[in-house]
């Protein structure tokens, strides 16, 4: 078996270069991985301490709901969604998590925007995801 594959000789000045290009690959990924990580350290909800609860999906939908440390299950709560597939996902999931006090949208903690990837219709959810799309939504 070949083991040459994911062990590139790396040239540091090559990275620095490619790194200060803002429209390198390199640079791209560095940059996402970034913030992704800035906002996985910003929430209490992914603290090691914290609880997490595996929510059930259907087919390529997975989702699981990240509790702070000593917290109530909605109190800071981020709900992680996925869609691990290579298709359009729009799915009706039976998570018994929300009420009627839910808001019908929730703020996506990695771009702090509004997402539309999901929506409530009194507390039962809706779930829109693009190809291999995720958002961590805040509850």
């Amino acid at each position: 078996m070949n083991r040459t594959i994911n062990r590139e000789k790396l040239d540091l000045e090559k990275i620095e270069k490619e790194l200060e290009d803002k429209n390198s690959a390199r640079c791209i990924i560095l940059d996402r991985y970034r913030q992704l990580l800035l906002a996985r350290k910003s929430e209490k909800a992914f603290h090691p301490g914290g609880k997490q609860k595996v929510l059930s999906g259907d087919g390529p939908l997975f989702a699981f709901l990240r509790i702070p440390p000593g917290s109530d299950p909605g109190a800071g709560a981020v709900l992680c969604i996925f869609n691990i597939s290579g298709k359009l996902l729009k799915s009706f999931p039976g998570w018994d998590i929300f009420d009627e006090n839910s808001p019908g949208r929730f703020t996506d903690i990695i771009t702090g925007k509004k997402s539309a990837a999901l929506l409530l219709s009194g507390s039962a959810p809706m779930v829109t995801l693009h190809p291999w799309e995720f958002v961590w939504l805040k509850m």
